[in-house]
């Protein structure tokens, strides 16, 4: 298992590199967040394949997890039950991304979510949902000028 685990990372990292590499080509404004992204991506897949590598590097970094990223643990129902419910948490904001554009999609996961499976109060619900809303609004749609999808619903 851990040569083909070696040969997975090895493989993201390549590609992590050859597309941080391509971000130098972008203008001065577009290649920041490509290149923030694919250097600390880059960081990360190394520090993955050290780990798969070096039992030490794996031991010391074991240290600061409660539980081994490449332990053996059987799943038992209820690991499986919370499997099913990220993908599910996941496929319904891609859904409502999809159908109700990314602005309202997004606000409508992160109230939900907060609402229901985190149970939180309506006020840190809506006040969240607000907050990332205007945050969004502000960093795509105003600063960068980054046309987000309006969903098929509003075309």
């Amino acid at each position: 298992m851990k040569n083909e685990e070696r040969v997975f990372i090895i493989a993201l990292l390549i590609i992590t590199l050859l597309m941080t590499t391509l971000g130098f080509h972008f203008s001065r404004g577009a290649k920041i967040l490509p290149l923030l992204s694919g250097v600390a991506t880059s960081v990360m897949m190394i520090v993955l394949l050290l780990m798969v590598c070096s039992a030490k590097i794996a031991a010391w970094y074991q240290k600061f997890e409660t539980q081994s990223v490449s332990s053996a643990e059987v799943t038992n129902n209820g690991g499986k039950k919370k499997e099913v419910s990220v993908v599910a948490w996941f496929s319904g904001c891609v859904a409502a991304i999809y159908f109700l554009g990314f602005m309202a999609g997004i606000a409508l996961f992160l109230f939900l979510f907060l609402k229901v499976w985190a149970k939180e109060s309506w006020l840190l619900s809506l006040l969240s949902s607000a907050v990332v809303l205007g945050v969004v609004y502000f960093t795509f749609v105003y600063i960068l000028r980054v046309p987000l999808h309006e969903g098929i619903l509003f075309e």
